[in-house]
């Protein structure tokens, strides 16, 4: 089975843009590094971020699970002090 190329993170159409020019139309958008990308990714699958290191550790939880976290503590959605990650912008 051939590879499959996975876009993790790209806000920005430019970006976007670059990154599939220089490596082709994604299979799989992901719009964060998280626990449930990472479940869709094969040994060999490339993986293009839009920003961010190749070893950052995946969230333990999605961006839609922190909010909703939030929602029900009456707390920010920022996502500062995840595993691996810095404060990720609305």
């Amino acid at each position: 089975m051939p590879a499959l190329i996975h876009f993790v993170g790209f806000r920005d159409p430019q970006r976007w843009a670059n990154a599939e020019r220089v490596f082709g139309p994604p299979d799989f958008t992901h719009a964060d590094w998280d626990r449930h990308a990472l479940g869709d990714i094969a040994p060999g699958d490339l993986i293009i971020h839009a920003t961010g290191d190749w070893f950052d550790a995946p969230r333990s939880f999605s961006r839609e699970a922190a909010r909703s976290r939030a929602a029900r503590q009456g707390t920010s959605t920022s996502m500062t002090g995840c595993v691996g990650q810095k404060e990720i912008p609305e």
